[in-house]
């Protein structure tokens, strides 16, 4: 990270042709404050020219008054005077056309022309918000559009970034050659020759990022042939289908191309008025609403993260970028040297000196741990024993099997189940097939006839399998549990005796899921929904006496004690049962919805150059009593996309209300949703 006067810069992000940004964490002192957009300044501009950059400050001050549309972003801060000249602007929530653009050829999801007239729309008004001010008695100009600094919100507002550098430059400046180096194609080409600009250059620049909206790709170099080339240019349609460019467009863009700068539309209105009268012309819908969907389905997670990037950032300590750095240390002072002592004249003599031996000290043995070790062992072994002294082996449990009439209800149930399945999955084709191809007269009359029958079949299945089931209730409800086996002998008293032992209840039939189905009946729950209750029913409690064992001849005989008799078992409420979805057939009338149950997805122009031809999907919708889908099932769908499509328009679409004998009721509905040309 770099740090610069009180602003941390954090990573950079954009380049604007005259300025260089970085993301920036404004924190005076180390104390995070606020994320910005740090912009570093073109060295190559004229710095040293006071009167560049009294224009440049007196422009930016006289626009921040008079401009209060939020749709011109003019910078917050700035700083001309400092070793790298600076501009702060405040975060533009979204993403720049650029990489708008960018992502819509990597994600082969084109912006169709009703997003496309969206965007100019915004753009060219933003234009002649700024073209319709003065600055000291010249027109106000742009000078540099390019891509990145046209920016779209996830909102699908449009934001355009100025400086007024280009502005500030005045009619002797030249634009350095680095600037247009940077900018390349989307200057004018009197800018490539170092104009500083005007209307009419914003006018060609305009032209060039409106017709790179429509048709998806950029004009990289001047044509020798304009017009052919405009003749060659297609646009997507919100279907998906691929049209070449209107040709009353081609003759806008050609005027606006010019490269004569007289010879084009000298005022951004003349170009912003035919592309707004074919934007609200009725045929495309050139919404913001759209365009926000568009950029949703881009930059689906992107608003999420970048603000969790940015809460990040805001909760960094900065404190060690801004501390002062460490004094130089203190030279010490120099210590005057001693003279070197002088030769002495004395005799030195040494005598032999006999060295003590060293012995090894000895190591006594560490009693300390193994006496600790002892106490842990015998500690642990106590334990073990005492454990081992108290538990008791329960008694062995004998679970009796089912009986063979109970194994042969079952079976007999399970194979209703599987017919009624079948008859199902053929209910459905009925209906997918009606739905595709309705038919009249006498063969619509046999359909109903047949799927009547079907129905009837669905019924008798299904009152069989009731009969079944309270067959199998019965049958659970007369096998009575095992007593178990009585404890071994102890020398207790009768009231430490157990007061009622029984042996576990029989265990409980296998339940099956099935979740609410097209063909289920309606008037009493099935098998199929019965089982989906995730509790048994109560076993009866056990009558078994529980007999006390004899006293021991040895020992005296204890007191007769007084026994209570046991409180009968408190009856459990039963399962509350799941609510039961009405077939359509049983309804007062057929459910429609409120309104036409269409697909604005983005990904269906994709999947209609992809898979051409007519896709079906089928699904099963469970509406509330008001006609709310609670959930959709999809039955069958051609391609996997198409189900998620599918389902998310039944989820977001309403139904009327679904009544039987004239009572709001829960209901499931199968419908068809064509996908096609």
């Amino acid at each position: 990270m770099e740090r610069i006067g009180p602003y941390v810069l954090v990573q950079p992000i954009y380049r604007w042709g005259w300025a260089d940004v970085s993301l920036a964490v404004e924190a005076p002192e180390g104390r995070p404050q606020r994320v910005v957009w740090w912009a570093r300044l073109s060295p190559d501009l004229p710095w040293n020219d006071a009167g560049f950059v009294h224009r440049l400050q007196d422009l930016l001050d006289t626009f921040r008054r008079k401009i209060q549309d939020p749709i011109l972003a003019l910078p917050i801060r700035w700083d001309f005077t400092a070793e790298s000249p600076f501009m702060v602007f405040e975060p533009i929530s979204g993403k720049s056309l650029w990489e708008v653009l960018q992502a819509g050829r990597d994600q082969i999801l084109p912006m169709s022309i009703d997003q496309a007239l969206a965007c100019t729309h915004q753009l060219l008004m933003a234009l002649q918000t700024l073209h319709d001010l003065t600055f000291q008695g010249q027109p106000a100009f742009h000078g540099s559009l390019s891509p990145t600094q046209v920016f779209v919100t996830y909102e699908g507002q449009l934001r355009l970034v100025y400086g007024g550098i280009l502005q500030a430059l005045g009619e002797v400046g030249r634009i350095p050659a680095s600037i247009r180096q940077a900018l390349g194609s989307y200057l004018a080409p009197e800018q490539r020759d170092g104009l500083p600009g005007s209307q009419a250059a914003d006018v060609y620049t305009a032209s060039l990022l409106c017709l790179e909206l429509l048709t998806n790709r950029p004009l990289e170099a001047p044509l020798a042939d304009l017009a052919a080339w405009l003749m060659d240019q297609t646009v997507y349609l919100r279907t998906g289908e691929v049209v070449h460019l209107p040709e009353d467009l081609q003759m806008v863009f050609l005027q606006g191309l010019q490269a004569d700068p007289h010879h084009r539309f000298q005022h951004i209105s003349l170009l912003k008025e035919p592309l707004d009268e074919k934007a609200f012309s009725g045929e495309y819908e050139a919404s913001t609403f759209h365009l926000a969907f568009y950029l949703n389905a881009l930059f689906r997670d992107f608003p999420e993260r970048e603000y969790r990037h940015y809460q990040s950032l805001l909760g960094q300590d900065y404190s060690a970028l801004f501390a002062p750095p460490p004094p130089p240390p203190a030279e010490a002072p120099a210590v005057p040297s001693e003279p070197p002592p002088a030769p002495s004249s004395e005799e030195v003599v040494l005598y032999p000196q006999v060295m003590p031996s060293e012995e090894r000290p000895r190591r006594g043995f560490p009693l300390l741990p193994v006496f600790i070790a002892l106490v842990i062992l015998a500690f642990g072994g106590g334990a073990i024993w005492l454990l081992q002294r108290r538990m008791v082996a329960p008694p062995p449990t004998v679970t009796p099997g089912p009986s063979p009439e109970t194994v042969a209800l079952r079976q007999q149930l399970e194979e209703n189940q599987r017919r009624i399945a079948e008859l199902q999955q053929v209910i459905q084709q009925l209906q997918a097939t009606q739905s595709a191809r309705p038919a009249t007269g006498p063969a619509a009359d046999a359909a109903d006839v047949q799927m009547q029958e079907l129905l009837k079949r669905v019924q008798e299945l299904a009152k069989q399998n009731e009969e079944l089931q309270r067959q199998l209730r019965e049958k659970e409800k007369t096998t009575a549990p095992l007593p178990s086996p009585p404890r071994a002998a102890k020398e207790e008293s009768p009231e430490s005796w157990p007061a009622a032992e029984s042996s576990p209840a029989p265990p409980s039939p296998p339940t099956v899921e099935k979740a609410p189905s097209v063909g289920a009946p309606t008037g009493s729950p099935s098998p199929a929904n019965a089982g989906t209750k995730h509790e048994a029913p109560p076993s009866p409690a056990s009558t078994t006496p529980v007999t006390a064992l004899p006293p021991s001849p040895a020992a005296p005989s204890p007191p007769p004690a007084k026994v209570e008799p046991e409180p009968p078992p408190r009856a459990e409420p039963p399962p509350t049962p799941l609510p039961e979805f009405v077939l359509e057939v049983d309804l007062d009338v057929r459910i429609e919805p409120v309104s036409p149950c269409v697909s604005t997805d983005p990904r269906l122009n994709w999947i209609r150059n992809r898979y051409p031809g007519t896709h079906r999907v089928i699904g099963q919708i469970y509406l509330n009593e008001s006609g709310q889908p609670l959930k959709v099932e999809i039955l069958q769908a051609p391609v996997d996309i198409l189900r998620e499509i599918a389902r998310d328009t039944w989820m977001n679409c309403r139904f009327r209300r679904p009544t039987r004998n004239g009572q709001p009721v829960k209901a499931v509905i199968t419908r068809v949703m064509v996908f096609g040309q």
